[in-house]
């Protein structure tokens, strides 16, 4: 059985409430009850090496306290953590007892709910930090000079077990998007040149981090007082330049923000939190940054429970086709769709791919239901050709990560051979972060694709910073461009000469353009007079169920 840690009680609350949070403590731990600031002194001086922790119980702040603060600095005892709880708070207490040296000060109406895990963070975390495995060099990255991940946690739980002021703090996660393209771009070196750029960009950034460290590969974390915070300065610190002597490139970075409540908290579930809401970022250019809330965990644990129940999703029907049509700019006539995917949950009612598409990404059950995807697709088609009803080229969204396997070179060959039906009418979108214009291997897969009459759709082209060594590298068919242009039409200076351009530029290149998001009349006629090939938007039709969509092909028949 393990030894309980001894605790040092100077106790002199009166209140009957305040002594059963305090009887609670036996259980726990051996406690070493004194009545006054002094006994507590000399007990020090008696069993120096005895003590886990100090425990100040009283009715109301003392300045008589500074002694026992004061009798172990002079015994160079600072490997103790100092806990006060106190009945009658003041207004000021937080800075008379952060001014003696206190490390915690909790007044009793909070103490039943955290002092038990306050004590037992301070005792094990003062246990690992002045014991014989501690060492400087484990706190720092080599790379960057910044501390290390367990350096984060360290020095993090150091302020806040410091603080007097909770809801002030901030937990910061930084990672570079598409870091992967960036060093294969530069390579290696170049790679760790923009880690280190970046490292001394946050360092000096405004928000004057307290902490700061490189927790592995691309991602940044750092310890920030809320006061210091300014999101449209947040936002242009998301957007960055690096170049060296032969390249430069553009780049960004997304942001997830915790903000604290309780400092008792494990700092590793903070930097969980602020990591998981960077995946709730809506915007990666306009708005890098996302806050945590509760909603999030739970969406969490949905995105978890999802991943092992796809399979029998599969197999039960569960997972619904959607189809948006393209139309003709010009005529808006029928000329192709997207298929998109709603997945109809038993317990959960009917889900968006937002909901789980992301977390398939990460985990890569994102191919088996790509695959799946196309077979439905294929089976579709395939019904209404046979029948000799109309049929229109359908797009499938395909992730990077179905490029990967090790023959997947052979598995295209026999999907499109197997095809019962000219393959004019499949049509493959990748967004364009998907593309790494660096990677020969994915460039070449692409051109495979071709060489058997398969149509490439690159999604939101313009947005990501590769887009023109994107356009020098890689051949394709159509070029999207996404919301984020179209709805400006008319509204920013700028966007209808860049979407002329971009038009401009694809016909040259032999590529059609399909304009995403399209609302409005006024979008509508801009996009016409600009000769933008197809258009896809709520103005003409929103995603529908597979049966509308075949009776809207029916009614054009």
């Amino acid at each position: 059985m393990e030894e309980r840690k001894k605790i040092l009680l100077v106790n002199e609350i009166s209140t009957q409430g305040s002594r059963n949070v305090l009887k609670n403590l036996e259980d726990a731990y051996v406690l070493h009850t004194v009545p006054t600031i002094q006994a507590g002194v000399e007990a020090i001086r008696e069993q120096r090496n005895a003590f886990s922790l100090v425990l100040l119980c009283m009715d109301q702040f003392q300045l008589e306290s500074a002694k026992m603060i004061s009798a172990l600095s002079a015994m160079d005892i600072t490997d103790v953590p100092i806990i006060a709880i106190v009945a009658n708070a003041g207004q000021d207490e937080h800075t008379g007892w952060s001014a003696i040296g206190v490390w915690n000060f909790i007044p009793t109406s909070d103490c039943a709910r955290s002092v038990q895990t306050l004590l037992s963070t301070n005792i094990d975390y003062y246990s690992w930090r002045f014991s014989d495995c501690y060492h400087p060099l484990d706190l720092t990255d080599h790379l960057t000079g910044l501390f290390n991940r367990i350096g984060f946690f360290t020095r993090t739980r150091e302020v806040l077990n410091a603080s007097v002021d909770t809801e002030k703090w901030r937990i910061f996660y930084f990672n570079i998007r598409g870091f992967k393209a960036i060093n294969d771009f530069f390579g290696a070196d170049g790679g760790d040149q923009v880690l280190k750029n970046v490292a001394v960009l946050l360092e000096h950034s405004f928000l004057k981090p307290v902490v700061l460290a490189r927790m592995e590969m691309d991602h940044f974390a750092m310890l920030v007082n809320g006061d210091t915070i300014d999101m449209e300065k947040l936002t242009n610190l998301c957007s960055r330049h690096y170049e060296n002597e032969e390249r430069s490139l553009n780049f960004f970075c997304n942001c997830g923000i915790f903000e604290l409540h309780d400092r008792n908290e494990n700092v590793t579930s903070m930097y969980d939190k602020a990591r998981l809401a960077k995946n709730y970022i809506l915007n990666d250019y306009s708005k890098p940054y996302a806050t945590y809330c509760n909603v999030m965990q739970t969406e969490l644990r949905l995105r978890e429970n999802l991943t092992g129940e796809l399979e029998n999703a599969i197999r039960s029907e569960q997972i619904l086709l959607y189809f948006q049509p393209i139309v003709e700019t010009q005529t808006g006539r029928v000329e192709s769709a997207e298929v998109l995917v709603r997945w109809k949950h038993p317990t959960n009612g009917m889900l968006w791919p937002n909901q789980f598409i992301p977390a398939f990404e990460e985990n890569g059950h994102i191919s088996l239901l790509d695959g799946h995807i196309t077979r439905k697709v294929t089976a579709f088609l395939n019904e209404r050709l046979k029948n000799g009803k109309k049929a229109v080229p359908l797009s499938v969204n395909l992730s990077r990560r179905d490029f990967t396997h090790p023959n997947i070179r052979t598995i295209i060959e026999r999907a499109i051979t197997a095809l019962p039906f000219p393959i004019r009418y499949i049509r493959s979108e990748l967004t364009e972060t998907a593309f790494n214009h660096a990677d020969k291997e994915m460039a070449g897969l692409i051109d495979y694709l071709r060489s058997f009459g398969v149509q490439i759709m690159i999604d939101d082209f313009g947005i990501g910073y590769s887009t023109f060594a994107l356009v020098q590298d890689f051949n394709f068919d159509f070029l999207k461009l996404g919301i984020d242009f179209t709805r400006f039409i008319n509204i920013k200076p700028k966007t209808n000469r860049i979407i002329r351009m971009l038009i401009g530029m694809a016909h040259e290149l032999g590529a059609k353009v399909v304009a995403e998001g399209v609302e409005t009349q006024e979008q509508v006629e801009f996009l016409r007079r600009e000769n933008c090939d197809l258009i896809q938007g709520f103005y003409f039709y929103q995603p529908m169920p597979q049966d509308e969509f075949s009776a809207l092909l029916d009614a054009e028949e």
